[in-house]
């Protein structure tokens, strides 16, 4: 989990929690009577129950809806949060918490409740979390907890899992092996406490409907229609105050949730710029940096590679892809601005171990000095003299620049003489997950920090079709697997298995950028999902 921050300077990227800054100090959008921030979501949120919270937008709500033992701050280091101490042994496996004393939870619209926060909730969250009829999504991260792969398996019963309420304020967290990064896995939704009465008395609703979460973290739900939902806290200074997740469709939905005064069509069509230079929200994704008037965090989450229909007469054999990659990689790209070589299928963005994976495992790519020698071997074994009726997709733009230098290598080191049609991108990505393709340039980006996730996601053979049942065994054994010990090496050795039978050549990775508006400072952001946290941001 990759975590950054709005500083005041540019970052590197480095372990778990590093962070990222720009200056904040220029005038931007004026504001209302609330210090309110707006962010686009693709969907609505639909569950606000932290244990089974999945989507971006979701795991954004519960994450300002809820607090867990700790957050992660402005430097995305774990801080304390409904913990008021920590006290870790000396063998690392056994963590004991003491809860603040002023806990409590909120109702809808920030109405008082009866329920009483204690360490039991914190058990019960937990348990949840590892109980196969609930599949939580968390279970993989939090799965260092003792005893939490067994239950999760159904070889172990629930009361077996490492945690314990010692008295009300005192929770005891045991652990399988040492982890370093545990505190600020315990930022995780799944770790947010959950009252077991509370739970039970909504009938299986719980964070379903407005009326069924109980919530106790910084903001309380205000507001939650089908244009978005809204989250307000008492007023603090220059504190934001309300947070406002509204459909990318429908631009600057109000807290009362009606209509915006834009149409659909028009805001969708605005570029990040343009949309926070009229102040319809406070932050936005894009492929390009700021002109100067926005901070800007950067990150590499996103690697461009070519995709083989693994179906398709030819492309089937794995010596013509390991041919047509190794000659590819030999082409001399000029790549500029946000684009630089790939060394490997995973990103740069994503970590294991608490570090970067990518700096863990090196690069991982197919190399030959003779492509040409693997190229003809792999068509003569599939009774061919050359390949037939084979076309590239490319995107339109600099990429299908870029393509023309490969394709030329191709020519002149393979005699491959390919057909390329330019496509907008969105076109090309109907072809590919229709399957109605050859060859493809497509971008890939993980939805998790993991590298088990694009390596799982080709393993499933749903974009080009390729198959190694032993393969996809491996990984979902390692997905299995909540050892920390080896993380890198193992899912490196996945990689390296993956690449060598090359149903896709990594080229190149893309950075984009978060640009913010530059009123705001404190804001926390997690570019897988993406998440944002501004419980500590000001404007």
């Amino acid at each position: 989990m990759r975590i950054f921050s709005l500083r005041p300077m540019r970052f590197k990227y480095g372990l778990l929690a590093c962070a990222a800054a720009a200056a904040l100090l220029l005038a931007g959008c004026g504001s209302s009577r609330l210090n309110s921030f707006t962010w686009e979501v693709d969907s609505v949120p639909s569950n606000l129950d932290p244990q089974t919270a999945s989507s971006s937008s979701d795991v954004i709500a519960v994450t300002h809806l809820f607090s867990g033992l700790y957050r992660l701050d402005e430097q995305g280091k774990p801080q304390p949060d409904c913990a008021e101490s920590c006290q870790v042994s000396q063998d690392g496996l056994t963590y004991t918490f003491t809860l603040r004393e002023d806990l409590g939870y909120n109702g809808y619209r920030g109405g008082d409740t009866d329920a009483v926060l204690t360490a039991r909730d914190f058990v019960f969250g937990l348990q949840r979390v590892f109980l196969p009829e609930t599949n939580s999504p968390w279970a993989r991260q939090l799965g260092n907890i003792q005893n939490g792969a067994l239950i999760a398996e159904g070889k172990a019963d629930i009361s077996q899992l490492g945690v314990r309420a010692l008295d009300d304020r005192t929770l005891e967290i045991r652990l399988e092996q040492p982890d370093e990064n545990f505190l600020a896995k315990l930022c995780l939704p799944g770790a947010m406490p959950c009252n077991e009465e509370y739970f039970l008395s909504t009938k299986g609703t719980y964070g379903l409907e407005s009326d069924t979460i109980l919530s106790n973290g910084p903001f309380y739900l205000y507001n939650w229609t089908s244009e978005g939902l809204f989250v307000r806290r008492k007023a603090d200074g220059s504190a934001i105050n309300s947070l406002r997740l509204v459909l990318r469709s429908s631009g600057t939905a109000a807290d009362s949730g009606s209509d915006s005064s834009s149409s659909a069509s028009s805001a969708s069509s605005k570029t990040a710029l343009e949309k926070l230079e009229d102040c319809q929200v406070s932050a936005a994704l894009s492929e390009t940096p700021s002109d100067g008037s926005f901070s800007e965090i950067p990150y590499t989450a996103t690697t461009w590679v070519l995709m083989y229909n693994c179906e398709e007469e030819g492309l089937s054999s794995t010596a013509v892809r390991q041919g047509l990659s190794a000659s590819a990689l030999r082409t001399q790209l000029e790549l500029t601005g946000s684009l630089s070589p790939a060394q490997g299928l995973i990103p740069p963005q994503v970590s294991a171990e608490g570090e970067s994976y990518r700096e863990l495992a090196g690069t991982i790519l197919f190399e030959s000095d003779d492509p040409l020698s693997l190229y003809k071997s792999g068509l003569a074994q599939a009774g061919l003299d050359r390949l037939f009726n084979i076309s590239v997709l490319v995107p339109e733009g600099q990429t299908a620049e870029l393509f023309s230098s490969i394709n030329q290598q191709w020519q002149v080191e393979l005699s491959a003489f390919f057909t390329v049609q330019e496509l907008p991108l969105e076109e090309v990505w109907q072809a590919v997950e229709s399957g109605d393709y050859q060859i493809a340039l497509v971008p890939l980006t993980p939805s998790e920090d993991d590298p088990l996730n694009l390596l799982q996601q080709l393993a499933e053979g749903q974009w080009n079709g390729w198959q190694n049942p032993a393969f996809e065994e491996a990984c979902r054994q390692e997905s299995e697997n909540f050892s920390l010990q080896g993380s890198a090496a193992r899912a490196a050795r996945l990689e390296e298995q993956l690449i060598v039978e090359c149903p896709v050549t990594p080229l190149f990775y893309e950075t984009d950028y978060l640009l913010v508006d530059p009123k705001v400072s404190g804001l926390v952001f997690q570019p897988f999902g993406p998440i944002l946290d501004v419980s500590g941001a000001k404007q």
